[in-house]
């Protein structure tokens, strides 16, 4: 009974080099979860910033920007079928469900192969799980989990626990850029029975890129997982997000020896909703669809609470001067944050300068355009950064200012262009930059950026 389990998840994750004899138990700890991951073929180790974190990479929690959870069904062949619910937090915490049944399976003898008058028996996997996820310096995060794990044939179960460990790292230097890494179910020898086995470990790395591609958000990730005594295996995805809602994807994934290893997928994406579509072939076998909805809601992550009004506001109104050094010090605040790599610190100084700004002297809305701009793209928001830099641009315009934060705001829009592959108007905007007398140091910068032909990576802190 417990090896005929074995061998009927081993067809269903495709892996007919393991199936049989010695087969790991929890092997249903490998399938992937949510539709988008599966038709990216599970490519997600470096992609795993939303709730399906606790899954791929712990880490990603660190890097959750707002409150989402997913849920999914996965309806297999064989009567076979997946349920899956998974949350995570913007403070970095999440928890997930992940149930396998292979229904009703009939019971036989050496005598009664048909199984008449003998009845059934069932046969399922749980896990549950908790984990938490801190971001550092604003481009790495870490996490870890904790996770419960029970296999189920009709009388007979086995139950442990299980770690999981990430990290993931969003280079400053390249942005849209991801690497991952993730060691999953490692833990103690688990007793079915009489036996005792080892729980399916397995090493995750992983890699993503994402840039405008024909005006279309495109995402290449590729992942390699090795678990314990067997060959690493290579998963890559494909995903295109046509007219800013409509996601398209394809996936290859090494470990579906039972088709071409192939998936696709579609879904629908909005502000506070998610839905998905995947599909899988695993040949003679049959196909397994999976259908999922994700909901977000709350402040992003690096929002803040309403900033406290100065000192004497409410009672008189505050004098200009004192209005103009409140103003410039947060800007100071928040670019030295942005400097020293904290982001959260440099998000709460910009909304506190935020209602200073129309006492502010000319050029001051520049200057914090211009600074929420650097921190929209050190996070890899690459549209919000563009929006800021070109409205920095419009306010000098407006104030007739000049001078080094026009020079900032158009070689950090040139950097934006660049990174959407729009070479000739990021070239145009560096050699605008030169009309607006920049320092020394931006002069090195304007020249250099000309000389590799376009910008060399988002303007960094």
């Amino acid at each position: 009974m417990r090896r005929l389990a074995a061998c009927a998840l081993a067809l269903l994750l495709a892996l007919p080099a393991q199936a049989g004899p010695g087969a790991h138990p929890f092997e249903f700890l490998s399938l992937d979860a949510d539709a988008r991951p599966v038709s990216l073929g599970g490519a997600y180790t470096a992609l795993a910033s939303d709730a399906n974190a606790l899954l791929y990479n712990p880490g990603g929690l660190g890097f959750v920007e707002r409150n989402e959870a997913v849920f999914m069904h996965n309806q297999y062949f064989e009567g076979v079928s997946q349920e899956y619910a998974s949350f995570a937090a913007r403070r970095g915490w999440g928890a997930q469900l992940n149930y396998l049944s292979f229904g009703d399976v009939p019971k036989t003898t050496i005598a009664n192969r048909t199984g008449a008058g003998l009845g059934s028996y069932g046969i399922s996997d749980l896990a549950l799980s908790g984990g938490y996820g801190r971001r550092f310096g604003g481009t790495w995060a870490v996490g870890g989990a904790v996770k419960y794990i029970r296999e189920s044939i009709e009388a007979v179960t086995a139950q442990t626990m299980a770690f999981d460990a990430g990290a993931l790292w969003r280079p400053a230097a390249l942005p849209g850029a991801a690497l991952g890494a993730a060691l999953r179910n490692a833990g103690p020898d688990v007793k079915f029975q009489r036996a005792s086995e080892k729980l399916p470990t397995q090493l995750r790395l992983g890699g993503a890129y994402t840039r405008s591609l024909r005006g279309q958000q495109t995402t290449l990730a590729l992942d390699v997982t090795k678990k314990r005594l067997e060959d690493p295996v290579v998963a890559v995805g494909l995903e295109t997000l046509a007219l800013g809602r409509l996601p398209l994807r394809l996936g290859y994934d090494m470990r579906n020896d039972a088709g071409l290893g192939l998936s696709a997928g579609v879904g629908w994406v909005a502000p506070a909703f998610r839905f998905d579509y995947a599909f899988v072939s695993f040949g003679d076998l049959g196909s397994a669809h999976r259908v999922s909805a994700a909901l977000r809601w709350g402040p992003s992550a690096g929002a803040e609470p309403k900033a406290p009004a100065p000192p004497d506001a409410g009672r008189a109104p505050m004098p200009e001067v004192s209005r103009h050094l409140w103003l410039t010090s947060h800007l100071g605040k928040a670019e030295a944050a942005l400097m020293g790599g904290d982001l959260d610190a440099a998000a709460r100084h910009l909304q506190e300068a935020e209602p200073l700004l129309q006492a502010g002297q000319p050029g001051q809305r520049t200057r914090w355009l211009v600074l929420r701009g650097r921190l929209a793209a050190v996070r890899s928001d690459l549209g919000t950064a563009r929006a800021d830099f070109e409205a920095a641009l419009a306010a000098a315009e407006a104030d007739g200012s000049n001078g080094p934060d026009v020079v900032d705001a158009r070689l950090g829009l040139a950097r934006c262009l660049a990174a959407e592959g729009r070479g000739t108007e990021a070239e145009a905007q560096l050699r605008a930059a030169f009309e607006a007398h920049p320092t020394d140091a931006q002069r090195r910068q304007l020249i250099e950026a000309l000389r590799l032909k376009q910008g060399p990576g988002i303007l960094t802190p």
